[in-house]
Order: structure tokens, then C-alpha cells, then sequence
């Protein structure tokens, strides 16, 4: 009895510290590198400045230190689908201008912005060599722009508040799908200026003959308010955010930080990315030799950041162009 008991006890041991090592050899690929960093899923436009940044942000690894990572869900040709998929939760965080953000945040959607990343250098009207040389010029003559961007509202905000120059009366505006929709009118001379962004703009300096930038928008901001125009802006979903960790968001701006950071130190490095938006690199050399085209992070964790937002709304509100905003629309 006593070596059958023995035997028996040995068996039950074995098969134990059988399963135990078992479970061993499946944990130890966990242990040994740690936990998985956490992973947010972003969008990006087709032809946008966003796929380079998006790019870099990914290829270049720059949310690893932060124990971050990003991944594509998509990359769009339509600037309202990649919207209407941020609101709906398809991704969890992604770059866009502002006041639209704020439009969604306004009708219900679970939108906020963590962070202004650019001001409004990034943007102006183009006219070829003959075209109008100011906003007054402009009237009665026709602006090509895309009318659902952020870009068409701020800048025929601009133009009504601090010029008494009315896009819906004052223009005839017309309205294209894209950027590069706008080149082609103006290099056709079927608009006699085109409302757009970078890289889109510098492509226009290259391609047009005597083209220029007859104003830039944070310039007009600017001389009116003494304050640069908040432009482009990192959003989250907050509903699918809420699926990983608090700190997450941080973690994904302090990402965000050290690449444009990598983009002001190297220049000639982020230039050289004109390829995944099948441009030539003289075209992102003319916008940052330009000053046009620079990045930052303001985050909105900052109370002067979030008033310079607030401040911007305010002027939009009272122009009609934005329904209120406050400190809800803000992530911090």
C-alpha cells in the first residue's frame, strides 16, 4: 500500500510539475519581452500631408519609447468618409483641421481635440501671374476651394469678420472634391484664385508660372487678433479611446512631439518623403524653405492653448460659421 501510494503521489507530482513547466514554456515568450505596447488605430488621406506624417510616425517607430504604437485602418480619397469614421469609431485617433472637429463634437459625436499641430502658415490663395494680389482684388471673381474643409470655412471667416468680404455674396465660389482639383482650375484660368494647403500649395508654385501666395491665412489672423491661427489638430474618438489605457493619449502625444521634432531637425530627411505622396522633393522644399509648412505640439492640456481655440470659435460663432464651443470639446 505504502509504495503504491508513494508511486501514485509521484505520478500526480510529475504530472503537475509537467503542466506547471508546460505553461512555463507558453508564458516565458510573454515574459521575456514584456508587455505589448499599446496600439492606436489612425486614419490618413490619400494625397494629404498627413500620409507622410503618418508614414514617419509608423516607420520610423517614434511612439516605442512611449510604448505606443499606431496602425492604419485606412487610407482615404475622400476627405468626408475619413470624418464620418473618426465619429463613428473606426479609428481611434487621427489629424484634421479644428472647426471641424468642432462641428461633429457639436452634433453629438464623441470628439475632442488633444493637441493644435500646426497654425494657419500652412494655408493660403494662389492666383497665377495676373490674378488678384489681395482679398479686395478678389471680389466678384471666382475661388476655386473645396467648401466641406475646415480651410473654406476659417478662411471665408476671416474674410467676412475682418474685411466685410462675404464668400456667398461677395465671389463666386467653386466648389472642387480635392486639392489638386483647385490647381487645375486656377492653372486653367477657370478661377481666378485657388483657397488651399500645403503641400498642395507648393505643388501650385511649381506647376503654375508666376503663380503666387497672395496671403497666407495665419498671416491675416494674425495682423487682425495679434495671435496665430490655430489650424490643424490631433482628435480622438473618446468612446474607443476609453478601451486602453488612461495614459494612452499622453503616450500617443509625446509621440507626435518627437516626430515633428525629428521633422524640424532634418529637414533634408523629411523632404525626401515627397515619394509616398508622388510628389518630387522640390515641391516639400519649397513649402518648408517657405516657413509655411512647420510643425509643433500645443496640447490642450495647457489653459492658454485651449483659450487661443476658444478665442478663434468665438470669432467663427459670431460670424455663423461655428456653433459654440467650450471646454468640453477639449481632451485633457
Amino acid at each position: 500500500m505504502g509504495k503504491d501510494f508513494s508511486r501514485r503521489k509521484f505520478i500526480k507530482n510529475a504530472g503537475s510539475a509537467g503542466l506547471a513547466f508546460g505553461t512555463g514554456m507558453v508564458a516565458a515568450p510573454y515574459l521575456s519581452f514584456g508587455a505589448q505596447p499599446t496600439k492606436l488605430v489612425t486614419g490618413t488621406l490619400a494625397g494629404g500631408w498627413s500620409r507622410i506624417a503618418n508614414g514617419l510616425l509608423i516607420d520610423k517607430k517614434f511612439g516605442a519609447k512611449h510604448d505606443i504604437d499606431f496602425e492604419v485602418f485606412n487610407i482615404y480619397g475622400s476627405v468626408r468618409q475619413y470624418y464620418a469614421d473618426i465619429m463613428t469609431g473606426n479609428f481611434d485617433i487621427g489629424v484634421g483641421t479644428w472647426d471641424s472637429f468642432a462641428k461633429f463634437a457639436a452634433k453629438g459625436a464623441p470628439i475632442k481635440i488633444a493637441g493644435i499641430i500646426t497654425t494657419g502658415s500652412l494655408a493660403g490663395y494662389i492666383a497665377g501671374p495676373n490674378g488678384p494680389n489681395s482679398l479686395a482684388e478678389l471680389k466678384g471673381k471666382t475661388l476655386g476651394a473645396m467648401t466641406v474643409s475646415g480651410t473654406y470655412n476659417m478662411g471665408r471667416t476671416w474674410a467676412k469678420a475682418f474685411d466685410g468680404i462675404d464668400f456667398l455674396k461677395d465671389l463666386t465660389v467653386q466648389n472642387v472634391p480635392n486639392p489638386p482639383a483647385v490647381l487645375g482650375l486656377v492653372a486653367a484660368n477657370r478661377a481666378d484664385a485657388g483657397l488651399i494647403w500645403e503641400h498642395t500649395l507648393s505643388a501650385g508654385l511649381n506647376k503654375i508660372p508666376g503663380s503666387k501666395v497672395f496671403l497666407n491665412l495665419n498671416d491675416h489672423y494674425r495682423k487682425h487678433t495679434g495671435r496665430d491661427m490655430p489650424y490643424f489638430a490631433v482628435a480622438i474618438n473618446t468612446k474607443r479611446m476609453a478601451r486602453h489605457p488612461k495614459d494612452s493619449l499622453a503616450k500617443a502625444m509625446s509621440a507626435y512631439s518627437d516626430m515633428f521634432q525629428w521633422i524640424t531637425d532634418n529637414k533634408t530627411g523629411f523632404t525626401q518623403q515627397a515619394s509616398r505622396v508622388k510628389l518630387t522633393p522640390k515641391v516639400l522644399e519649397t513649402a518648408v524653405n517657405s516657413g509655411r509648412m512647420k510643425f509643433f505640439t500645443r496640447l490642450m492640456t495647457d489653459a492658454k492653448n485651449r483659450e487661443d481655440v476658444l478665442h478663434a470659435a468665438n470669432i467663427m460663432n459670431k460670424a455663423g460659421t461655428l456653433p459654440k464651443v467650450n471646454e468640453s470639446f477639449f481632451a485633457v
